[in-house]
């Protein structure tokens, strides 16, 4: 787009002028200058010429207001080269907010465009989802939205993350760039469409995918062993609506998933389901 430039033209020249001008002014202080110094040499004058002798005053000035009238130039051509306003990469349009004829202010919004180099998503993501990124590997993400019934999935990869967390949610946005804008049942992604992401993280060794009634206080579980209850403090490594991954409890441990109030550790217990078998009495005249 291009906004009218003929006042700014204008400008320019009278701008121009002004910067020859100072240009010609300093030239001249510097030949005035100059010639006070022969003066005073030729006149044989005894001491030291003070400022005002050799035109020194005159000088700065005129070196000050050269420097003042170059940057006002500067920023007259400046201004008529943002007269032309063109995107910065190929794109689309989103949408525009002027029209032909219209007059604008400095900082209008003009309108909005994407490029379409590519498609990007932002994916807002707790501290303890971020912990489990491998940035440097970037990671795969899975990206599904469902309409009319049909679930569309692109494929993506996490290609970096903002420096900061957000003060207000403490979280941290990650940039996954889609691989292609076409999803595998043929439907476009769009711009400003809400998706649902699965990222790889990291692999975690030694752990255990256990439910979330399964803990209790967020930092032990109880397992049951050789007829008791044993209480085992866990870390946990990763958390969602349903399960956690936990470390701390052994491989083939057995983990009591049942609510148990205030069980305490060496309390006796048994496997639902289960009955102690007694042996049978042997019947006199037959065989035990």
């Amino acid at each position: 787009m291009r906004i009218d430039n003929r006042s700014y033209i204008a400008s320019t020249s009278n701008a121009e002028a002004s910067y020859l001008q100072a240009q010609s002014t300093y030239s001249q202080e510097q030949v005035n200058a100059e010639q006070a110094q022969k003066d005073w040499q030729r006149l044989n004058f005894e001491g030291e010429p003070n400022d005002l002798v050799l035109r020194k005053p005159q000088l700065q000035a005129a070196s000050a207001q050269l420097t003042s009238a170059k940057a006002a130039y500067e920023s007259a051509r400046l201004d008529l080269q943002r007269t032309r306003i063109s995107a910065p990469y190929n794109g689309y349009t989103i949408n525009k907010q002027v029209d032909i004829g219209q007059y604008v202010a400095l900082g209008s919004v003009l309108g909005e465009i994407y490029a379409d180099k590519g498609i990007e998503v932002n994916l807002p993501l707790t501290q303890n989802s971020f912990a489990q990124l491998q940035l440097d590997k970037k990671p795969k993400v899975k990206l599904q939205a469902t309409y009319a019934g049909t679930t569309h999935t692109w494929a993506a990869h996490i290609t970096r993350a903002d420096r900061v967390f957000d003060p207000t949610t403490r979280q941290i946005n990650v940039v996954a760039s889609v691989t292609n804008a076409i999803s595998d049942q043929g439907l476009e992604l769009k711009i400003g469409q809400y998706v649902n992401a699965s990222i790889t993280g990291r692999i975690a060794n030694d752990v255990l995918v256990a439910p979330n009634n399964s803990i209790r206080e967020g930092k032990y579980v109880f397992l049951f062993d050789k007829g008791q209850l044993k209480r085992q403090d866990i870390r946990i490594r990763w958390q969602d609506e349903n399960n956690s991954i936990i470390e701390g409890v052994e491989e083939n441990a057995r983990l009591v998933l049942t609510n148990l109030g205030n069980a305490s550790s060496g309390t006796k217990a048994k496997i639902a389901g289960t009955e102690d078998k007694k042996p049978k009495k042997a019947q006199q005249g037959k065989q035990p």
